[in-house]
């Protein structure tokens, strides 16, 4: 079995709906940021795909179909959900007072420490 990581079990936690080891308010607060990466990563994907190359636009739908399948392979040890949570989520888990999106923003190469600049502005602004 691969090593797991506290970040894919607290995930799986809340996924596995006969699990009683989270309450329901720590569920739904796992769940909210998943849904809000997910929305966050289809808006991006959606505007970039928009202007893409066709070669772009093909590989885009070759890797969804490899995800959608994914999503209903239930062999192994793990369940097709907890095999598309592992390929979304960071399995080496949040530092100490990261932002859930930081570890993405730094597979794409950006500033992350300008980006949490922007991220308190925008928060002061609510």
């Amino acid at each position: 079995m691969p090593q797991t990581h506290e970040s894919f079990l607290r995930y799986r936690r809340a996924l596995t709906p006969w699990s009683h080891e989270l309450s329901t308010e720590e569920r739904l607060e796992l769940l909210q940021g998943v849904v809000v990466d997910l929305l966050i990563e289809i808006d991006a994907l959606r505007s970039t795909l928009a202007d893409a190359a066709p070669e772009l636009r093909k590989a885009y739908a070759a890797r969804y179909r490899d995800a959608a399948l994914l999503s209903h392979n239930g062999a192994g040890f793990m369940s097709p959900i907890e095999k598309v949570l592992l390929s979304f989520i960071d399995v080496d888990g949040l530092g100490e007072g990261e932002l859930r999106e930081e570890p993405m923003l730094r597979r794409l190469g950006l500033d992350v420490a300008a980006y949490r600049s922007a991220a308190a502005f925008v928060a002061e602004l609510s």
